[in-house]
This record gives C-alpha cells, structure tokens and sequence, in this order.
C-alpha cells in the first residue's frame, strides 16, 4: 500500500512557523492465522517525511508485528 499526506500547520496564523509536512509512505502486511481464534499481521513500512523544517525531515524503516485473539 502506498500513502501520500499533506499537512500544513499554522496556515492561518501570520506569525506562525507555518510547517508544511509532506509524508511518503509505502507498506506490505502478511497475515497469518495460528489457530482457529488467533491471528497475526507482520508489516514492513518505510516513511519518508519531507518538512520545510530541516529538523523534522527523516526517513524511517518500521517493523510491525500484531497479534490479535477473537473472542
């Protein structure tokens, strides 16, 4: 799955920062059941944050593991 996200900050207000956050995010999830009520999700994800503040601009490689019981 690929995400693309737009966030402006302090669009409003002159005399703010006004932050301008482009994220990039590209992810892939393998599902697998281990019983009849038990489930687990393994997700690789890499985001990519582009700001006009240099000090909020990273790339990040996430490593996700979800497990989930029904009852």
């Amino acid at each position: 799955m690929t995400k693309y996200n737009y966030l402006a900050f302090d669009k409003n207000n002159p005399d703010g920062i006004r932050q301008k956050d482009y994220y990039r995010t590209i992810s892939a999830t393998y599902t697998k059941d281990l019983a009849s009520s038990l489930s687990a999700h393994f997700t690789l994800q890499h985001v990519n944050r582009d700001s006009n503040l240099e000090q909020y601009t990273y790339d990040e490689t996430r490593a996700i593991i979800n497990v989930t019981k029904e009852f």
